[in-house]
């Protein structure tokens, strides 16, 4: 055989085996994991163990307030049947007191929107924060929110990984 010949033939197993390794490379990149998955962001927003402590917080603000409103309502309504005669003063007394129960009961609503806003946010940007640092050490591409409004319509089981991240979340919260 000749040396030209050999050589060609050389060059023909060299070519055919660059082709088969890209091939190979090729279906391994697209056939692999490419590190992206999703969490539930509910399931995180109400497993978080901040935002459970937050949602105590809350609710012992509200619970205050609530009994607030009901101590002047007792009141009110004591006000209402001691009185066998009603005077001038009596009256205006009675009125200040339902438009002070009225006034608490607007507030009530107002701060409790915003005391809600203002948790859910702190809530979300500590969720944020930790998701990011997750993905980093887990060396992740990208981390998918899902909310249950049709963003992420399906997604394979094994790309959940919200009970990860969440005991995750949670290990850093506490100082882990």
């Amino acid at each position: 055989m000749s040396k030209v010949r050999i050589f060609n033939k050389l060059l023909s197993l060299i070519v055919a085996s660059l082709l088969m390794l890209s091939i190979v490379f090729l279906f391994i990149k697209v056939y692999e994991k490419d590190k992206v998955f999703f969490v539930n962001i509910s399931t995180l927003m109400i497993e978080f163990n901040y935002a459970k402590e937050l949602d105590l917080q809350y609710n012992d603000i509200l619970i205050q307030r609530e009994n607030e409103i009901e101590e002047k309502q007792i009141l009110l309504n004591q006000m209402a049947s001691e009185i066998s005669e009603f005077t001038e003063e009596d009256i205006n007394n009675y009125k200040k007191l339902e438009s002070e129960i009225q006034n608490l009961i607007k507030s009530y609503y107002e701060d409790k929107e915003i005391i809600e806003s203002e948790y859910n946010q702190l809530i979300i940007e500590r969720l944020n924060e930790y998701v990011y640092k997750y993905g980093e050490e887990h060396d992740i591409k990208i981390i998918l929110g899902a909310t249950g409004t049709g963003n992420i319509m399906y997604a394979e089981k094994d790309m959940d990984i919200t009970d990860d991240v969440l005991i995750y979340i949670n290990s850093k919260y506490e100082g882990k």
